[in-house]
């Protein structure tokens, strides 16, 4: 399935790509967050195992969760490390969006085309069209 999926045009992908609801409580409110069905995450990993390092170069240095375990975590350790020490000044800058619900969707199919080439055709597949809710 992973192989299709990152190698041939797919369609009729929504049971694939349909995720649950879950309630998240935002104080006040709630707001709804899809959570992905199991073997959509097994396939996406896959394929991410296979991309990696295309993905890794596409990102470049200034994102640290691009195939990196546990990349948020260690730029958190190597700031405290870097602040620790005495004749240290410096600024972070974090963007924590998830940015899939912020963007263009055809901008960000267009430049992993571009940019990730590799990784294109599995993101056509499965983000082309909004998640059935």
């Amino acid at each position: 399935l992973a192989r299709k999926l990152a190698t041939t045009n797919c369609h009729h992908v929504e049971a694939l790509t349909a995720c649950r609801l879950i309630p998240l409580d935002k104080k006040p409110g709630c707001r709804p967050i899809g959570i992905g069905e199991v073997i959509r995450r097994i396939v996406g990993k896959c394929v991410m195992m296979v991309v990696k390092d295309d993905v890794r170069r596409a990102a470049g240095n200034l994102q640290v969760c691009a195939g990196q375990q546990a990349g948020g975590e260690a730029a958190i350790h190597a700031m405290r490390e870097m602040f620790s020490e005495d004749n240290c000044e410096a600024v972070l800058l974090v963007d924590a969006k998830n940015a899939f619900n912020t963007i263009n969707r055809k901008t960000m199919l267009h430049n992993i085309r571009v940019k990730c080439p590799p990784l294109a055709q599995y993101v056509e597949n499965t983000y082309s069209d909004p998640s059935d809710l």
